[in-house]
């Protein structure tokens, strides 16, 4: 046994089936769950250093599954109480929520339970015990000494916010929205996440502003509030797809702090009607065969790491940050056929599972990988270092390089992203079956080895990437 006190108990379901659990013992044929209390939280058991719950079941398999849940729901709350190492303050209001539903759940209470212990004599039983060990330490001893006291005055943040769950108390508001979502769906401080970060708080705060009432409890909003911030949006002169993406931001910031605070409502953000949504759109125009061609005799022209970027980008239909984050040993131009390795690393994420895919190499895009391979600088771990961060990429800085050039010298009023549209209409214009076109552009979850076997999956797209190559 460790520090940690990790023990398994091993059962024989069979001559040949054991289940092991994690932290559970057996008293007679109940199971309980049996965990070391960090020495930092001890305080706060009361100094025993280890903590012990019945499972309530004999069945190992309900063991097992409940052991797990108060596990998890055990390390969400010291994690809370031991964050910078103080356990009076260090919480942020969303961890606050947090840790009071892990301390809710490990008394095997839910939010709102208050209002059925008359009628349910075990959650009567397990509020009593969880006012007993949660509560009642902090009442006051001496009642005349501080009877002007409320429990809103003694208990610690996150052990009233869980005696609030439980009596329905608990308010929740935009904020807590906004930062529950910020919380669990934007993570890292990578630009990508910082810009994410700062398009959902402005959200809210178009959204506080069009209601006029500064943070606004979640259940006071109303559809007439969703509606009223589009039209406010459109008449500022946003797209109505701009409009679209920043009411499905809050659509699902929303949703979840209705699932994770389990607040009774329906989402007002559900379907908003936007008025002439995609009527002021403008398709984006790929490039045309001449366009292209002229692109690459000026890629090959120049002869140097942008151009060696736009060429990958223009012969593969790659996105540009696949291309900005690929790694020298990603390229593989010594290959019977040669390809790049297309792939999340710890400079960029892959947009989609099916993004995560080969793709040959042929025409400029060989040229271009070609030149990189052999003017890599030794040591060098990036096709294109100057886009490259510590621990991100600067794809969109790349776009606009790409975009000033083709507009500026080339007079190409296109942007660097119309080269994936033009990909798709070359293979579409030989023929090329879509499961192909998918397979090659990672547009699709469908894995072309699924249907050609692994291994010769990159020599029938080498095949299809033959019949799109351009003539120099």
């Amino acid at each position: 046994m460790t520090g940690d006190m990790v023990m398994a108990l091993v059962i024989q379901l069979d001559a040949t089936i054991s289940l092991a659990m994690k932290y559970v013992m057996q008293k007679g044929k109940t199971f309980y769950f049996q965990r070391r209390i960090p020495p930092e939280v001890q305080q706060l058991y009361g100094g025993k250093r280890t903590y012990i719950k019945s499972l309530q079941t004999r069945d190992p398999f309900i063991a097992g599954r409940k052991a797990r849940e108060l596990g998890r729901s055990l390390e969400l709350y010291w994690k809370s109480l031991r964050r910078g190492g103080d356990l009076e303050t260090g919480l942020s209001a969303v961890e606050v929520r947090q840790t009071a539903s892990a301390l809710l759940h490990q008394h095997n209470l839910h939010p709102k339970d208050w209002q059925h212990r008359e009628d349910n004599p075990r959650i009567d039983a397990r509020i009593d015990a969880f006012l007993a060990e949660e509560v009642d330490p902090y009442r006051a001893s001496d009642e005349l000494t501080r009877r002007d006291e409320t429990l809103e005055d003694v208990l610690p943040p996150e052990k009233l916010a869980a005696l609030q769950m439980l009596r329905g108390e608990m308010i929740y508001r935009l904020s807590d929205a906004r930062d529950l979502y910020i919380k669990h769906k934007i993570r890292g401080d990578k630009e990508a996440s910082k810009k994410a970060r700062r398009l959902v708080e402005a959200g809210f705060e178009s959204l506080e502003h069009s209601i006029g009432k500064g943070d606004l409890p979640l259940t006071e909003l109303r559809r007439a509030h969703v509606n009223k911030l589009a039209e406010e949006l459109l008449e500022k002169g946003n797209k109505t797809a701009t409009v679209k993406r920043r009411t499905n931001t809050l659509r699902a910031a929303i949703e979840l702090a209705i699932r994770e605070y389990e607040i009774d409502m329906r989402n007002p953000f559900d379907r908003v009607l936007i008025r002439g949504h995609g009527e002021d759109s403008k398709e984006r125009e790929p490039f045309t065969e001449g366009e292209l061609k002229e692109i690459g005799k000026a890629c090959k022209e120049r002869d140097d790491d942008v151009r060696w970027l736009v060429a990958l980008v223009e012969d593969t239909g790659a996105r540009m940050a696949e291309i900005v984050g690929l790694r020298i040993g990603d390229i593989h131009v010594e290959a019977e056929i040669p390809y790049i390795d297309i792939r999340p690393n710890d400079v960029r994420r892959l947009k989609t599972k099916s993004s995560e895919r080969q793709v040959p190499l042929v025409g400029f895009a060989l040229w271009a990988a070609k030149r990189i391979v052999a003017e890599a600088e030794e040591g060098c771990r990036w096709a294109f270092p100057r886009y490259v961060r510590e621990d991100d990429h600067a794809a969109t800085h790349a776009s606009n390089t790409i975009a000033k050039w083709l507009r500026g010298t080339l007079k190409i009023d296109k942007t660097a992203h119309s080269f994936r549209h033009a990909m798709r209409d070359r293979l579409r214009n030989v023929g090329a079956p879509k499961d192909i076109q998918d397979a090659i552009g990672g547009w699709s979850s469908k894995d072309i080895g699924d249907n050609y076997g692994k291994g010769y999956a990159l020599k029938l797209l080498a095949e299809w990437m033959k019949k799109v190559e351009l003539a120099a």
